[in-house]
């Protein structure tokens, strides 16, 4: 997942980068175990936003994480109709 969002970013991984995120996507294991807990929590929850804001905080190049957690404000700006958190999904 990383080395795609990478790529549709523009970014240019070398083969040495793309084998060292599919490898070991964080080197965190907190942010890593934060993924996994947000994964598993419910589609629109917020608690899915916490894991991910947490993830985020213990390794902020954890870049999955940043699209997932901007997936999730999606989710939930068009579940609420809240306009202002498609704007934070953007923004991650």
């Amino acid at each position: 997942m990383a080395v795609a969002v990478a790529e549709l970013l523009g970014h240019r991984l070398s083969g040495r980068e793309k084998d060292s995120l599919v490898e070991c996507p964080t080197r965190s294991a907190v942010a890593f175990e934060e993924l996994c807990k947000g994964r598993q929590a419910p589609e629109g929850s917020y608690s899915k936003i916490q894991h991910f804001q947490k993830a985020i905080a213990a390794d902020p190049g954890f870049a999955e994480t940043h699209y997932l957690l901007g997936n999730a404000y999606c989710v939930i700006g068009e579940t609420y109709r809240y306009a202002e958190w498609f704007t934070m999904a953007i923004d991650e």
